[in-house]
């Protein structure tokens, strides 16, 4: 991986005030390079469809690029 890409990725359920890190392989981000890519794959797999765009279910990412 390049210089500033630590490996990890946090997630903050603020409804059930709890973290975890994610640790994904190198494909991942060779797969999903930038920050906008890797934010629209979490957009996809974790908000339902049809969900309220202020309800509890919709998800809020910060993705920084190494571009």
């Amino acid at each position: 991986m390049g210089q500033g890409i630590t490996g990890k990725i946090l997630h903050v359920d603020l409804n059930a005030l709890t973290n975890r890190i994610e640790t994904p392989a190198e494909t991942f981000y060779r797969k999903y390079f930038g920050g906008a890519a890797m934010g629209l794959y979490y957009i996809l797999k974790d908000v339902p469809q049809g969900a309220d765009p202020q309800g509890p279910e919709n998800v809020l990412t910060f993705m920084l690029s190494p571009d």
